[in-house]
């Protein structure tokens, strides 16, 4: 069995592990944050680092791992974010949902970011709001990009987005 690590409201992330006698066991805790991280992840190629993504700020920022001090870029998104999801899909990979808290949920399309051999900072805006759903009443929280073949389409793929305090669940597509 693997390990797991979560984000703590502590600022905290902790690294936990299986253990027979006490199902999981904290192994180590570390500061990363001063205010609440909302989730904590693995990178996907290298399991020795870890990402904790989600602020009050309402910014989306996007780091090359190469240089992590210095955003890439950064997108306003309002509202806070709350979750981040890249598309599944290969032919959409500038395509980011966001969760934004108090305004809604959005996907992000990213330009001219992506040359992996030539790590950029930009100053200027290199990224748009292209949807927006905002038929929920409360705190946007949940969302994901549905994985179902067929959907590749920019705007056909299916989203699932939930909020907080009424419970509400939407289906639309992005």
């Amino acid at each position: 069995m693997g390990s797991l690590v979560v984000s703590l409201s502590n600022g905290e992330l902790a690294l936990l592990r299986p253990d027979p006698a006490e199902g999981l066991r904290v192994v180590e805790t570390w500061h990363a944050h001063d205010f609440e991280p909302w989730i904590a992840a693995w990178d996907y190629w290298d399991t020795n680092t870890v990402y904790s993504v989600g602020s009050y700020d309402s910014t989306v920022r996007l780091f090359d791992k190469r240089k992590p001090m210095t955003p890439l870029t950064q997108a306003d998104v309002s509202g806070g974010v709350w979750r981040v999801k890249w598309h599944p899909k290969a032919n959409r990979p500038h395509d980011l949902l966001v969760a934004c808290m108090h305004d809604s949920f959005k996907i992000v399309k990213y330009r001219d970011i992506w040359d992996p051999n030539d790590p950029k900072t930009f100053t200027g805006e290199n990224w748009e709001i292209v949807r927006t759903f905002d038929k929920h009443e409360s705190l946007g929280y949940g969302v994901d990009w549905s994985y179902a073949e067929g959907q590749d389409a920019p705007g056909q793929t299916l989203i699932a987005s939930a909020s907080f305090y009424d419970h509400a669940l939407y289906v639309w597509k992005g």
